[in-house]
């Protein structure tokens, strides 16, 4: 009997070790560098940061971790490559006196929790208007990895890599989406 349980505990202790061990490892890999996010004085709308995108300056890094410096009209655009995963998010806003003031992304105000950051979503670049430019057949792959084939009436799009990030950002904390539905649509980018 002593036998038998030894041999059980050493299963045990195997099996819990190596899915820790597996946990950990897929925790590693979801990771990716933190993103410090810098809006300018009063900024306030939707974000949508274009990665990949050939000509442009690549993101610096600082302290750790990627600085995006968030134009006026919201829209960022770099060679960077999308990194997805688990990262550690921080958001500043210009102040008058020329200095920046980090912002958190939530706040506990009157037992409510209120957002700065809505709507955080990443996705591949849509095509759909595109088809009707290219020439009757075509067999086309595009800078971000979509391709798109078209033989007469039939149309095949696959969409590429994860391109875009898209997210609301306000200066002032306010509610999540469910609990209002006054923010301004989302702009798209096909």
């Amino acid at each position: 009997m002593d036998r038998k349980k030894r041999f059980l505990n050493r299963i045990l202790l195997v099996c819990g070790t190596s899915a820790v061990l597996l946990l950990a490892g897929y925790v590693w890999y979801l990771k990716r560098p933190s993103y410090r996010f810098y809006f300018p004085e009063g900024f306030r709308g939707w974000v949508t940061v274009k990665f990949e995108k050939p000509g442009t300056k690549a993101l610096t890094e600082e302290n750790g971790a990627l600085r995006f410096d968030v134009p006026p009209d919201g829209i960022l655009e770099t060679s960077s490559s999308y990194k997805e995963g688990w990262g550690k998010d921080f958001f500043f806003q210009a102040q008058s006196n020329g200095k920046w003031k980090e912002m958190a992304k939530n706040e506990e105000i009157n037992h409510a929790t209120l957002t700065r950051i809505q709507g955080w979503k990443s996705s591949a670049m849509r095509y759909d208007s595109l088809v009707l430019k290219l020439p009757n057949p075509s067999d086309t792959v595009l800078w971000d990895g979509g391709r798109i084939s078209r033989n007469g009436d039939a149309v095949e799009i696959r969409p590429g890599r994860p391109v875009l990030l898209h997210f609301y950002y306000s200066p002032e904390p306010i509610p999540y989406f469910s609990l209002d539905d006054s923010l301004p649509v989302v702009r798209t980018f096909w």
